[in-house]
């Protein structure tokens, strides 16, 4: 164009893919879908309830 350099800028690639994943694993972190939360909560709650044993050793 007229003697003029021309630049162009390539996104690095490594970082892109880093980036979308930190954001999605932090907003899946930050709500969680609903499915998921009640089960973890089921589970928490059967763990200190004591509905969920551990196996006794040597029986």
């Amino acid at each position: 164009m007229d003697g003029m350099d021309f630049e162009d800028t390539v996104p690095n690639r490594f970082l892109s893919i880093t980036g979308w994943f930190l954001l999605s694993f932090g907003t899946l972190h930050q709500f969680p879908p609903y499915r998921l939360q009640q089960k973890l909560e089921n589970i928490v709650s059967a763990v200190f309830e004591g509905e969920i044993t551990k196996p006794q050793q040597g029986a």
